[in-house]
């Protein structure tokens, strides 16, 4: 090779039939006119770091299936931009597609049933003031016209000055079972 810098990963199989998967780092280097002279270079054992990203792949995968199974979305809210980003189940739930730079929270509020807009505020307020998780139930209009009964949870994360960096939470529409109750008690 020419003179320059170059890393390869790959995989090796020891006698035992396992396999170990190297990262190799290694530098050509040239002489006076320019020609490859030397190899100067490391080889590491990356194999319990490719094992552990492989068991966060798979558990993602599960946790991700699980919240797909239960109809679970997620949301994440940024106190720095004042925008919530929704995944495509809540975006799903409320059919209001959203793009990758989350919406700003007054337009997520303009979306909630009059009635319940200043129980979510306090719900949003309680959450950072206790750093508890904090439950909501929250009718948002739908893109179709019909209101949608969504379940949330909600919690605060803070950075390491004790400031409210996000706020993550879970919902799950649970429009279909308040229409069940209220035809019972009818």
């Amino acid at each position: 090779g020419r003179p320059g810098v170059y890393s390869h990963r790959y995989r090796v199989r020891q006698p035992d039939g396992s396999l170990k998967h190297i990262h190799s780092h290694w530098r050509v280097v040239g002489d006076a006119l320019g020609r490859p002279d030397r190899v100067i270079g490391v080889m590491l054992d990356d194999t319990e770091t490719h094992e552990l990203a492989t068991q966060a792949r798979r558990a993602s995968a599960q946790l991700d299936m699980a919240l797909e199974v239960a109809g679970i979305g997620l949301w994440r809210y940024d106190f720095a931009t004042g925008r919530i980003h929704h995944d495509a189940r809540v975006q799903q739930q409320i059919g209001r597609p959203m793009g990758p730079e989350g919406v700003p929270i007054e337009t997520v509020r303009d979306w909630v049933h009059p009635d319940d807009l200043d129980d979510l505020k306090a719900a949003f307020e309680k959450a950072v003031d206790t750093g508890l998780p904090v439950d909501s139930q929250t009718r948002y209009s739908h893109s179709d016209g019909r209101w949608r009964c969504i379940l949330t949870r909600r919690v605060v994360q803070r950075g390491a000055d004790g400031q409210p960096v996000s706020m993550i939470g879970v919902g799950l529409d649970i429009s279909e079972q308040q229409a069940r109750t209220e035809e019972a008690l009818q």
